[in-house]
């Protein structure tokens, strides 16, 4: 590391970068669902019905925690040696 932070920097905004993507990703839990329904619905010009919100938060939820166990999956069965 060098004595001015550069790379902290570099490493923070990276981490900024990242989240604001995955937040950006279709699905209900993040902020990119709400703007996936939003679009939908002006698109259409009429509001969604409850069981087309309520199937998307479904898959949606699913996709995320089928992503979580990957992960988990991953870093148990990959290990980082330093």
């Amino acid at each position: 590391m060098t004595p001015n932070g550069f790379d902290v920097f570099w490493f923070v905004a990276f981490m900024l970068v990242a989240a604001a993507f995955l937040n950006s990703l279709p699905l209900v839990g993040l902020d990119g669902g709400y703007f996936l329904l939003l679009i939908w619905q002006g698109l259409t010009g009429r509001a969604l019905t409850s069981r087309v919100i309520s199937v998307h938060a479904h898959i949606s939820s699913l996709i995320l925690v089928c992503l979580m166990a990957w992960k988990v999956y991953y870093a148990l069965t990959h290990p980082v040696i330093l």
